[in-house]
């Protein structure tokens, strides 16, 4: 539960993905790996609905409770319901949320949403070294970092025991 956002799933015919594009293609967002693609309208909407269909991932929307601004998205993604295990990924899109905090909010709820309402104990992200406020941001949500991963970047994980 959270106080500043509502999360729900994306879907293109309702909520017009103009922005979320417009984040996927900004150059602002150099850490998130699926950014740097130049998606268009239709790619786009294909992977959310294509997302919304898999069995193994979940694709949730954070939308700001006053206001109903797109704020960004949560994917878990693998989610591996005999292991209770998961692997997340955060994109906060708008700016008139960067840098404000709201990000542990939002990785907070989220994470315990996948743990209360999937029964999820670990869940796992990486991170880029040098995307310090992220680093300080999941370790302030409780995850700890592991070993490096294979291109670059930290493997940080939450346990919920």
């Amino acid at each position: 539960m959270s106080d500043n956002f509502e999360f729900r799933n994306l879907l293109p015919s309702t909520d017009g993905l103009d922005e979320y594009l417009s984040w996927m293609n900004s150059q602002e967002n150099e850490f998130i790996e699926s950014a740097r693609k130049d998606f268009s309208i239709p790619e786009l909407s294909e992977f959310v609905i294509e997302k919304n269909q898999v069995s193994n991932a979940i694709l949730i929307g954070v939308f700001s409770r006053k206001g109903n601004e797109h704020v960004g998205n949560v994917k878990f993604e693998p989610i591996d319901f005999q292991l209770n295990t998961a692997w997340m990924g955060i994109l906060i899109g708008n700016s008139n949320f960067k840098g404000k905090g709201f990000s542990q909010e939002i990785i907070t709820a989220s994470c315990d949403y996948l743990s209360r309402v999937h029964q999820i104990v670990e869940i796992y992200l990486g991170v880029h070294p040098k995307n310090i406020p992220a680093v300080n941001a999941y370790k302030k949500c409780d995850f700890v970092a592991l070993n490096s991963h294979e291109k670059g970047g930290i493997v940080m994980l939450r346990r919920f025991f």
